[in-house]
């Protein structure tokens, strides 16, 4: 164990996480990019008929790239994802007025996907625990998420329905944290579970036992 930890923390010192090559980052953003499409396919989605479901494990992968990567590739990864959905879910706007459909595009879209890949900025080594410093992570980036769809609701609920501000607000907030809860939780136990497979170490070659980032 001691040796595998000074092993993990030369990897460090001399910048390993380097060593994956252009073409090697490329081709596993875009088999995750493919993940994601094929994971938020495997959905239940039925009881938020406006919107919403919880994935199988949906956005692992772009958490997982910016882990790895950082946060700018896990950026542009959810905005590229966000974009595929958005181009075959055109349809869902045909009742928007304008604002609330640029609204609706930006906050559900762009911003909930994109603020996805900043995982790794919240995974902050001042926190020991790596299980404790990944669930801040995932929840981190989740309460940003939710924050966008909270905006996204107000505007479309609040432009369509009758109801006062503060009505819109739980409303809003209670849908969307109805899925975006569970969610979460399935995100946090999918991104752990790559860390026990050692899925996540930076450049150094793949174990299938748990390496030393799954013990801080």
């Amino acid at each position: 164990m001691q040796l595998n930890k000074t092993v993990t923390e030369m990897a460090h010192q001399k910048g390993w996480r380097k060593v994956d090559s252009k073409q090697k980052k490329i081709t596993f953003l875009a088999v995750n990019l493919a993940l994601t499409v094929l994971l938020c396919g495997l959905k239940v989605s039925a009881l938020w008929p406006h919107g919403g479901a919880i994935t199988l494990f949906g956005m692992v992968p772009i958490i997982w790239v910016s882990l790895r990567y950082g946060a700018g590739c896990g950026v542009g990864l959810g905005l590229c994802f966000g974009l595929l959905k958005l181009l075959f879910g055109l349809g869902n706007f045909v009742a928007l007025g304008a604002g609330q459909f640029w609204g609706c595009v930006f906050f559900d879209y762009l911003a909930g996907y994109c603020v996805v890949g900043l995982a790794s900025i919240f995974a902050v080594p001042q926190i020991k625990r790596w299980g404790v410093r990944l669930f801040c992570s995932v929840f981190c980036v989740f309460f940003l998420k939710f924050c966008a769809h909270f905006c996204s609701g107000l505007l479309i609920l609040g432009c369509a329905s009758h109801r006062g501000w503060w009505d819109v607000s739980v409303l809003s907030a209670g849908y969307n944290a109805s899925y975006l809860i569970p969610e979460m939780l399935l995100s946090f136990f999918g991104i752990r579970a790559i860390t026990q497979l050692g899925l996540l170490e930076y450049g150094l070659p793949i174990a299938r036992k748990p390496l030393p980032f799954s013990q801080f």
